[in-house]
């Protein structure tokens, strides 16, 4: 299956997909400033699959890299994925940003049609 890659130059964008595929999501994180993107409420059309930590390259400890968020495209539908920055143990008035894309994910049957 495919995989959709979503960074945060997709910020507030459509972003399609078909049932089966991989959505990535790869926004930029510094976490031992305690601030972490997070997810406040489950998608209803993705399923959740991983979360990890990519720091950069050569980076002194404590420095920045990449949270990796990947979900499995469940059915056909669209679908708000809403992430926010922030520190979990502060609750929202810690948010420091929200990021938001919107997941079409076609039936698959129009899906293999549309790709090349």
């Amino acid at each position: 299956m495919p995989t959709v890659t979503i960074t945060e130059t997709l910020d507030g964008q459509t972003v399609a997909a078909a049932p089966g595929d991989r959505i990535t999501v790869r926004l930029p994180e510094n976490p031992t400033t305690g601030f972490r993107w997070h997810c406040p409420a489950a998608p209803q059309c993705l399923t959740p699959e991983s979360d990890s930590f990519e720091p950069v390259r050569g980076a002194q400890v404590g420095g920045g890299g990449t949270r990796i968020l990947s979900y499995r495209a469940l059915r056909a539908g669209t679908d708000l994925l809403c992430l926010v920055l922030w520190r979990a143990w502060e609750g929202e008035s810690s948010i420091t940003r929200r990021f938001e894309v919107t997941i079409a994910i076609r039936a698959a049957d129009s899906a293999a049609a549309e790709r090349p």
